[in-house]
This record gives C-alpha cells, sequence and structure tokens, in this order.
C-alpha cells in the first residue's frame, strides 16, 4: 500500500477524520444486543466504550477503537447472510492504488473477494474463520489462516 494511502487509511480510523460518529456505546451493551439479536458472543476485551463510525467518503462503518474477534466469533459472522459479499465499498478506494505487480496482503480476508478484483500475482489473504477459508477455497482463492 502506497505510504500516502496508507497515512490516509490510518488517519480514517484513528482520527474518525471525514467520519461521523453514529452512535458510542459500551462493549457490555454491545455484547448483549448481538447475543439477543444474533445469537453471537462477541469475545471479551479490555475496551469498555466504542464507537460506530460512517466514513463520509465511502460510507464504511466501522467499530472505533478497533477489537478483534476470535475463530468462532468470525465463524459465526460468516454465516449471516450478507457478512462476506461479493464487493465492498472500500474495494473502489483501494484498487486503484495496487499496480498490477504489487504484492497484496489482505487481513480479514473474508470469503477472498478482493482476490478475484486484484490483477496482482502475488495476494496472500489471512482469515481467522474456517468457514470463510472454506468457501474462498470452493471459489478457488487460497487463504491462510492466521
Amino acid at each position: 500500500m502506497p505510504a500516502a494511502l496508507a497515512a490516509k487509511v490510518t488517519g480514517w480510523v484513528r482520527n474518525n477524520e471525514d467520519g461521523t460518529v453514529e452512535a458510542a456505546v459500551t462493549v457490555a451493551r454491545l455484547r448483549r444486543a448481538w447475543a439477543a439479536t444474533l445469537g453471537i458472543e462477541i469475545p471479551s476485551t479490555p475496551i469498555e466504550r466504542v464507537q460506530l463510525v460512517r466514513c463520509a467518503r465511502c460510507d464504511l462503518r466501522f467499530f472505533s477503537p478497533p477489537f478483534l474477534g476470535d475463530e468462532t466469533f468470525y465463524d459465526a459472522c460468516h454465516a449471516l447472510p450478507g457478512y462476506s459479499p461479493p464487493y465492498r465499498a472500500e474495494y473502489a478506494i483501494a484498487l486503484p492504488y495496487i499496480p498490477p505487480d504489487a504484492g497484496v496482503l489482505e487481513v480479514g480476508a473474508g470469503s477472498g473477494a478482493l482476490a478475484r478484483l486484484v490483477s496482482s500475482r502475488s495476494y496472500t489473504g489471512l482469515e481467522l474463520s474456517q468457514a470463510a477459508i472454506d468457501a474462498a477455497a470452493r471459489d478457488g482463492v487460497r487463504l491462510v489462516k492466521e
């Protein structure tokens, strides 16, 4: 990833630059809501409060600060309809910055949708969910469980 893009992405996530806070909630409340609504347990985390931020540039919604789930969490998420769509809005932002000969590392690759869009000969997708890795493999995309 070019330094300029990395700086922008880091700024968006860390500083909520060009973003709107849509909600601020405790992680305890978020855990209860996900369990009741989706039947998914959010792993424990030392983070007590998060904001749901919407990027004004690409409409991406993300939690700030970010926190990581475990394999069980991502397997459950992957089972939800629409969780791993074939295209995400943030791809339109990233793709112009990826030269055809560049190596691509995608962390949290889902079912490998980005791998099918990049023209790079060197793609590595990292994913925790075995269900997502299996879905990607059925489509000919090899992901690394990490």
